[in-house]
């Protein structure tokens, strides 16, 4: 009993002790704050609701000019062609019912396939000589899409996501 005793006393005393030393504290951090002084809140710009990402792009010919397709994150989903001599941005496109894509293959007649998610999995073809973008297939289901170019034969693939297996591949040839 007398150990439970001085115990708990050991414990009472620790506990005043420490109270003392986070006041001193306290009283000094304070003197500090009261000495500052924040201005007036200015508006800066709009918040952010949604983040910019870039996560693949492909290089091609344009008119005559090497550029860059990338497709921008976003509701929708913009490609972005942009000339990479003159470091300066062509054209934006909405690539509706999108929100990302991972994928971007530049076939060798010049055409752009952009494999898009978000609103379901979707192929996209963009001419460089129409200078528009118009979707080519839309994949059945909860896929992800990829572009792949094996040995220079271009494919489209989607993989089910639930478990992901190769075996529930989608292909379609790129021409």
């Amino acid at each position: 009993m007398k150990k439970w005793l001085s115990f708990g006393l050991c414990l009472v005393i620790l506990c005043f002790a420490s109270f003392g030393f986070g006041q001193q504290a306290l009283a000094k951090s304070s003197g500090k704050l009261e000495k500052t002084y924040f201005g007036e809140p200015q508006k800066l710009t709009a918040p952010l609701n949604q983040a910019i990402s870039i996560f693949n792009g492909a290089v091609g010919t344009e008119d005559g000019h090497r550029v860059m397709y990338t497709t921008t994150k976003g509701f929708p989903a913009k490609l972005n062609v942009l000339d990479i001599e003159d470091y300066k941005l062509l054209r934006v496109i909405d690539l509706e019912d999108s929100e990302n894509s991972w994928a971007h293959e530049v076939t060798p007649n010049g055409d752009l396939y952009v494999a898009t998610e978000g609103g379901g999995a979707k192929l996209w073809k963009y001419s460089p000589s129409t200078k528009q973008a118009k979707l080519v297939y839309k994949f059945p289901g909860n896929l992800l899409p990829f572009l792949s170019r094996p040995m220079q034969r271009a494919r489209c693939s989607s993989v089910r996501i639930p478990g992901a297996k190769f075996s529930n591949m989608t292909r379609l040839p790129l021409r």
